[in-house]
């Protein structure tokens, strides 16, 4: 639906943060949104001519705390990290920045994606949105 235009960015960002701002006090799986960032892409966003095969056409997506994205905190699940922001995309987050993906926010990820423990993934998302409200 995004190729024909029958959908655009804005109309899945929008559905994307109502759902995060239904669903966050239970799951606390956001961590850092880019709304504003991801507007602004959206808004800016030209298809290149001719489309490569699996073009992504403006499609939101939320990205593993595991990977950097520019201008974002990075903290790869680590309160040691917490104060991080990242210089560049990760080299798989640019391909999809690439291809037509706008990164909509980062979504929280067990300690150094080795401990898969519920405290202390609560226990970063907790501590990085103190300030964080939903929309």
């Amino acid at each position: 639906m995004l190729k024909t235009g029958l959908v655009t960015p804005d109309v899945l960002i929008n559905a994307a943060l109502n759902r995060v701002a239904k669903t966050e006090d239970q799951i606390f799986a956001t961590i850092e949104l880019c709304e504003a960032e991801a507007r602004k892409v959206a808004a800016n966003l030209r298809h290149p001519d001719p489309v490569p095969p699996g073009y992504l056409y403006g499609l939101p997506i939320f990205v593993k705390d595991l990977q950097a994205v520019k201008n974002v905190r990075y903290t790869k699940g680590s309160l040691h990290y917490a104060d991080n922001i990242a210089s560049k995309n990760d080299p798989i987050v640019q391909v999809l920045v690439d291809n037509g993906a706008i990164v909509l926010g980062k979504t929280n990820t067990p300690r150094w994606e080795q401990v898969h423990k519920l405290s202390i993934t609560f226990q970063l998302r907790v501590t990085l949105a103190k300030n964080h409200t939903p929309l």
